[in-house]
């Protein structure tokens, strides 16, 4: 057995520390070996967060659990999941750069979890103990202030370095179940009950001299690591992170006026979920309405036969139409609201560009099409009967909602200068 391997085999969590400090070699060396571990694309997508103030880390104690032997560590490394710097790198040379979802996520706390373990390899082999810490994903909003996190960062563990006392250098390691349980061939095989005893029986029979009762142990183990306050804090916390996460991917009101631009060209064949077109649609009706009469109706349509009968009637069109997954139909009703005065076009144009706006948040592309639609050949109405809408109110527009196969292609404005100024 080579040393590597015997190496991962003695390594196991150090929870008691000798007052001995780690050289800064042997630190340098620690870090340097997660910069060596596997990466996606070499993107390094981690940031490491070394903490060696001990009011700090005194902090950590408190919000990681109330678990003392934190502060006794020399030092700790909070591995963070990172892709903001990639997204301000990418803002550097792109316009508007893609919003990070949650691959980007999950992807970068590969790296970063990769990255952790190989600073574990490195620390055993200098004879220095080591410990994660997965509470470091609990208290989500104190642990982002407390190390000023950006949005795109997530503290997916951390890690305390120390030299092991004598007691937990003879500490036997925990044993481990057996690969059978753990190593699937080719696909996943779930367990029955007798598999799932005899997996947990198998394991405590490494250990003869420990009492095991199955159904006793395993109670306990679910009230005191699963059914418990700190794991249920986790969720909650992890939860509000990846809700501010998903927020955060979504552009600003400013983001999506700059990155908006009248898509004409394929769509990639991918539908749009109804929850995203049920927000656009909101987006729409709650535009401003003349005297509040609220004019504008929508139809969503997303059904298969009946987006080919409408692609046939806007034929011949552009390719957006002809590949679009979904299109929105807006309606209005021609009613006078002020006097005299009908505002039904306000009405319709507000909700539309409040829902051109909401596409371009949800990540799709569209197009203003009513001049094809109101022209004098009626197309309008003859949309209108295939939707089953009533005499009364006018099918004034379609705008096709989908996700863009090709770059949007937006169009030169006239100088600020040239069309506004104060007085």
């Amino acid at each position: 057995m080579n040393e590597i391997i015997k190496s991962l085999a003695a390594r196991k969590s150090t929870r008691a520390f000798e007052e001995r400090e780690i050289s800064p070699e042997a630190k340098d060396c620690i870090i340097n070996a997660a910069f060596e571990a596997p990466t996606a694309g070499n993107m390094m997508m981690y940031t490491i967060i070394d903490v060696t103030e001990r009011s700090l880390l005194e902090k950590l104690v408190v919000s990681c659990d109330n678990q003392p032997f934190i502060a006794k560590a020399q030092f700790a490394l909070v591995f963070c999941a990172d892709f903001q710097k990639w997204i301000d790198a990418f803002s550097l040379v792109v316009e508007m750069p893609r919003q990070p979802g949650a691959g980007e996520l999950l992807l970068a706390c590969n790296d970063a979890l990769i990255a952790a373990q190989n600073a574990v390899v490195a620390a055993e082999s200098l004879d220095i103990g080591s410990c994660y810490i997965g509470d470091i994903m609990e208290k989500y909003e104190f642990h982002m202030e407390l190390f000023d996190l950006p949005r795109y960062v997530f503290p997916v563990t951390m890690l305390i370095f120390g030299y092991p006392t004598e007691q937990q250098q003879n500490r036997a390691k925990p044993t481990r179940f057996d690969r059978k349980y753990i190593v699937h061939p080719n696909t996943y095989r779930s367990m029955d009950a007798s598999e799932l005893r005899a997996m947990f029986e198998d394991r405590a029979a490494l250990t003869p001299d420990t009492p095991f009762d199955f159904t006793s142990w395993l109670r306990a183990f679910y009230k005191r690591k699963y059914d418990c306050d700190f794991a249920k804090e986790m969720t909650r916390s992890v939860e509000c992170y990846i809700k501010d996460f998903k927020e955060s991917t979504r552009m600003n009101l400013f983001e999506a006026v700059k990155h908006r631009a009248s898509y004409r060209d394929e769509y990639i064949d991918k539908p749009v979920p109804r929850e995203v077109l049920t927000q656009i649609m909101e987006a729409g009706l709650a535009a401003p309405s003349g005297c509040n009469k609220q004019t504008t109706s929508l139809i969503a349509v997303d059904d298969t036969a009946i987006l080919s009968e409408i692609k046939r009637l806007l034929a011949p069109t552009m390719r957006a139409v002809d590949t679009a997954p979904a299109f929105i139909c807006v309606l209005t009703r021609r009613v006078n609201a002020y006097r005299d005065k009908c505002f039904a076009v306000q009405d319709y144009s507000a909700a539309i560009q409040n829902m051109l706006l909401a596409v371009v948040a949800s990540g799709c592309e569209s197009c203003w099409i009513e001049g094809h639609v109101t022209d004098d050949d009626n197309i309008g109405r003859q949309i209108a009967d295939v939707l089953g809408v009533p005499a009364e109110l006018d099918l004034v527009c379609v705008l096709p909602v989908g996700y863009a196969d090709k770059p949007v292609k937006r169009v030169g404005k006239k100088p600020f200068d040239e069309r506004v100024r104060y007085v």
